[in-house]
């Protein structure tokens, strides 16, 4: 498939006619807000709607419901999955994953799917190596959010959400058959409504955000890891007594500090917000804000970049071939690598109008779009022997792990 295609190309001889059932199996869905568990939670609400695919939840907190359960699990962020995971050599997340299986299984035995589907790696490998003990029938989809490298072992078949890593599985050596990307997918309403002066004067009142400045948005783990906040907060900084207001959304932790104190030195306390919010109340943020800027220099998708130009909002990103993928024509890739670049980004207009980016996204990532081509995946992947066998490695086990 090439680079730039999103399309599924799929033999209709192995396509069922009956509904497949699909097990959806995410234990940070209602439990952390990361892109990963946005995307399990926004599929499982698509294909409740599909005519072709009977799917379940299972999910790590909040209430059970006719189609969706709640897992038992030691939640990663605990003393027990800290201890733990210290004692593996593993994270706290790869302990929250093991404790899953139990309940997973009690969901296999119960629903029958043809398909189970999930981004976590640890979960999988359990599964694999206890299917010949316990006589597993699904096929063990591993959806690559959290992007794992090759080899893909321990797995039967993958969906990759960006062409770059699909065509780095293949380069790589393997089998085309079990790579199939399609992006993922979002709710996106059917018009762009942008707001009035007046409405966005109000809608900063409310969130407690200067009405007059300019303001620079980022969402994303608050910390300098991987999110790169101190790098955004010091490119708003080097703007001198002009330069716009911060407003930073995400996950607050022991890690958040640095940034906390950063950005109270370089900034101000009148210059910036370092806040955690509920999911459902970032795209008022969005809507407030002038500009989008993330500084990571790798995403395994970046569904930020989607929410914010869904919103009209222009994006600063940097120039990474998924980024690149993601943001395509809409928004300013730099290289955040350097400094200075965001800081002299900022200080430029970037072309395009707010309607053409909410347009873009919708047609190329919205669920009116793309649940057509995750049916045919998921029908493709039940069509998927699960008995072919790869060789264990250890050179897989030690690549994956460590990031789950």
């Amino acid at each position: 498939m090439a680079s730039g295609a999103n399309a599924l190309v799929v033999d209709e001889s192995t396509v069922r006619t009956a509904r497949l059932r699909v097990l959806l199996s995410c234990t940070g869905v209602e439990r952390v807000n990361r892109g990963v568990e946005t995307f399990f939670a926004s599929a499982f609400g698509a294909l409740r709607k599909s005519e072709r695919i009977m799917v379940r939840l299972l999910k790590g907190s909040g209430s059970a419901g006719a189609d969706e359960n709640v897992a038992w699990t030691v939640c990663r962020d605990s003393t027990v999955a800290r201890m733990v995971g210290r004692a593996t050599s593993r994270s706290g997340y790869a302990v929250e994953q093991w404790s899953s299986v139990p309940s997973v299984l009690r969901e296999i035995r119960f629903f029958r799917p043809q398909v189970l589907y999930t981004s976590e790696a640890n979960l999988l490998f359990a599964l694999y190596r206890l299917r010949p003990l316990l006589g597993l029938k699904c096929v063990l989809a591993y959806s690559n959010g959290a992007p794992l490298r090759p080899p893909f072992e321990r797995m039967d078949v993958v969906h990759q959400v960006s062409p770059y890593h699909r065509d780095l599985a293949i380069a790589a050596g393997e089998s085309p058959e079990r790579h199939i990307f399609v992006p993922y997918g979002f709710d996106i309403p059917g018009q762009y409504r942008a707001l009035h002066a007046l409405e966005k004067s109000s809608l900063r009142r409310k969130l407690g955000l200067p009405e007059e400045r300019r303001i620079v948005l980022s969402v994303g783990w608050v910390a300098a890891e991987h999110k790169r906040m101190d790098y955004l907060v010091r490119e708003v900084a080097a703007l001198g007594t002009q330069r716009p207001f911060v407003v930073i959304l995400g996950k607050i932790g022991p890690e958040s500090e640095e940034i906390k104190k950063l950005a109270s030195e370089l900034l101000g306390e009148d210059g910036h917000s370092i806040r955690s919010v509920r999911p459902e109340e970032v795209g008022q943020y969005y809507r407030a804000a002038d500009v989008f800027a993330l500084a990571s220099l790798k995403e395994g998708f970046g569904r930020v970049f989607v929410e914010a130009m869904v919103e009209g909002l222009p994006v600063i990103a940097h120039r990474d071939p998924v980024i690149q993928y993601v943001v395509g024509g809409q928004g300013r890739l730099i290289d955040m690598g350097c400094p200075g670049e965001l800081a002299k980004a900022l200080r430029e207009e970037i072309p395009g109008s707010p309607e053409k980016r909410w347009r873009d996204m919708r047609e190329r990532f919205s669920w009116e779009r793309l649940l057509p081509e995750y049916e045919r995946m998921f029908e493709v992947f039940a069509g998927h022997s699960m008995w072919r066998h790869v060789p264990h490695t250890s050179r897989e086990h030690a690549a994956a792990m460590p990031n789950h």
